[in-house]
């Protein structure tokens, strides 16, 4: 799977080959007032701290998220917005179809319910935001264990795990208060890029031939 899939799933959302969580509800407090920070124009880091030019975001005033690197035009002008969650850390929420759509991969939805939610929770310094999604085999162990409600679903392979957080609002709001679902996951990192969209389309830019550059550089080495 591509690095900026990953990036954008952990983000890692649901892509296929990777592991997902979903909630059955929404947790109650929940909020669509954007939270602090997040307009702007964001790139994604590689595993080396280096910026990708394959995945960016720019989320305008209203909190819309339009995935500019998106290969579907026709859904990058849809909003998407997500809604906010604070306890003793911060959380963002996006429903299911939006969460696809966002990461352009409306076809991996196999063995996710059609309705719910994906929650990661979010850190921010230095005009840097990380990412993680739920520790999915922690996830696992705890709704088999009956340690919370859920179920839990594996591909045909057996090697990809599809979890389904089940609660009413407040017992989703009372999971993510008192139990860290999220600890040990690999975050995914994203940098800031100014709060115009103008910015992030001249960074992209700049990257890309740069990308271009030394892909042609590597090619005639190799003559």
């Amino acid at each position: 799977m591509k690095l900026s899939a990953l990036l954008l799933l952990s983000i890692c959302l649901a892509l296929s080959g990777c592991d997902a969580t979903t909630f059955e509800s929404l947790p109650a407090g929940a909020t669509s007032d954007c939270a602090a920070h997040w307009p702007g124009g964001w790139i994604a880091l590689d595993e080396q701290g280096q910026d990708d030019p394959d995945f960016a975001l720019f989320i305008n005033t209203k909190c819309e998220i339009e995935n500019v690197t998106t290969k579907n035009k026709s859904d990058s002008v849809l909003p998407i917005k997500p809604q906010f969650f604070n306890a003793a850390q911060h959380y963002a929420i996006l429903g299911i179809a939006d969460g696809l759509r966002l990461a352009d991969s409306p076809s991996d939805a196999k063995n996710l319910p059609t309705q719910g939610y994906f929650i990661m929770r979010w850190d921010y310094d230095s005009q840097r935001m990380a990412l993680r999604s739920p520790a999915h085999k922690l996830v696992a162990t705890l709704i088999v264990n009956g340690a919370i409600d859920g179920s839990v679903s594996r591909e045909r392979t057996g090697r990809t795990l599809r979890n389904n957080i089940g609660g009413d609002p407040a017992q989703i709001q009372s999971l993510l208060q008192n139990m860290d679902l999220f600890g040990d996951s690999a975050p995914a990192h994203l940098r800031w890029t100014g709060p115009t969209r103008k910015a992030l389309d001249t960074t992209l830019a700049k990257l890309r031939k740069q990308k271009a550059d030394a892909e042609q550089h590597a090619a005639k080495e190799k003559h």
